[in-house]
């Protein structure tokens, strides 16, 4: 798993032990999910991120444009973090979906899914989807994936066709259907005709519910049904292992600035100009974002961002309180005897002497970096 602020060998320097493994006890991997925890400790406490951090559907009130001038500069929305990344409609966060890395899916009497290590587009393998069978047109597989919240998320699939010959094979239309929901039943879907594939890697994005076909009623805080089919134009079409492959299936927090305009919300990053003397700009530094010849009739919840904030770089002081939290968590776990003995030594320190020495060096680290907003 991906560690920002410290790695392993900074919490083995504290415990002053050997280098963690994955016969250890805890090993590298218990380790890392310490480290992890917290990572998000330091960020909550904190209210501050030293790594990109997703918000999502953020709502922000404006005050009426009436009663303060902001003809130059527009009107100020103060964020809830500053550090704020670039908005862009194409970046943000992302959920893995499934990784792609093990052929563990449920396939359909015409479908064969078998992995793929030589072309892929993350990890080390991909997902080869071959359609053998000729009782249907339709070759499909489906998986209970990881459980994930769909809400204000897209959801993004790598497929590869390997030649215009194989292209051919698929229908005209809704030759690749995605699905995307609670279960079988309870879904969100999505269709590509061949028109919208082309031979190499298609990278499909931007599915979510606006644009997804409902069938019964899924359970968008509850997503992990995940559904690839691909139809032939005919049942005895057929095509070859590793002729059609999928890869790292993932939601994304795309960013968004959606303002209400009395309907709906209508996202700026795709329909206004960013700059100081257009329609909004933003204080990255500070967090304060500025709608320019904008006149709001609607105040309350008028403004719903997804955006992304954190530091580019980990200051050693922060470095150093995560390495802390994460060595607490081992003295404290069940193993720890299995990390560090203790001596009997009076002289030397116990336990629980260490873990009240570092917890007040935490504190007083996180207290320093403590953000305080003054609107």
């Amino acid at each position: 798993m991906a560690v920002t602020y410290c790695q392993t060998t900074d919490v083995q320097r504290v415990l002053q032990i050997v280098a963690f493994s994955g016969s250890t006890t805890p090993t590298t991997t218990q380790v890392e999910s310490f480290i992890n925890e917290a990572e998000d400790e330091i960020d909550n406490r904190t209210g501050h991120a030293w790594r990109e951090v997703t918000v999502v559907n953020e709502f922000y009130d404006l005050i009426a444009y009436s009663q303060v001038n902001h003809r130059q500069t527009g009107i100020p929305i103060f964020l809830r973090h500053r550090a704020i990344r670039t908005l862009n409609s194409s970046e943000g966060g992302t959920t893995s979906v499934d990784d792609c890395e093990t052929a563990d899916w449920n396939d359909s009497t015409d479908m064969t899914t078998a992995t793929n290590s030589t072309t892929f587009k993350e990890g080390t393998k991909s997902l080869s989807l071959t359609k053998d069978g000729t009782s249907s047109d339709t070759a499909s597989t489906s998986k209970t994936t990881t459980n994930v919240n769909f809400t204000g998320k897209d959801f993004n699939i790598w497929i590869y066709i390997i030649s215009t010959a194989v292209l051919q094979k698929l229908a005209a239309s809704d030759g690749l259907v995605i699905r995307f929901g609670s279960d079988s039943s309870n879904y969100y879907e999505w269709t590509k005709d061949r028109a919208d594939l082309e031979v190499g890697w298609n990278q499909i994005v931007e599915l979510d519910i606006s644009n997804a076909e409902t069938t019964g009623t899924p359970v968008i805080l509850s997503c992990d049904y995940t559904y690839i089919g691909l139809t032939a134009i005919s049942s005895a079409t057929t095509w070859s292992t590793d002729d059609i492959l999928m890869d790292d299936i993932l939601l994304a927090d795309v960013d968004k600035l959606e303002v209400w305009n009395g309907s709906s919300y209508s996202d700026w990053l795709d329909d206004k100009t960013e700059g100081r003397a257009n329609d909004y700009w933003m204080d990255e530094e500070q967090g304060v974002l500025y709608l320019r010849y904008y006149f709001p009739y609607f105040t309350k919840k008028a403004v719903r961002m997804t955006y992304r904030y954190g530091e580019s770089s980990v200051p050693n002081d922060i470095l150093k309180a995560t390495a802390l939290i994460a060595a607490i968590k081992v003295l404290e776990s069940d193993d720890r005897s299995s990390v560090m003995a203790e001596t009997g030594d009076p002289t030397r320190i116990t336990y629980d002497s260490r873990v009240s020495k570092w917890q007040k060096e935490v504190d007083r680290i996180i207290r320093n970096h403590t953000e305080l907003r003054v609107i």
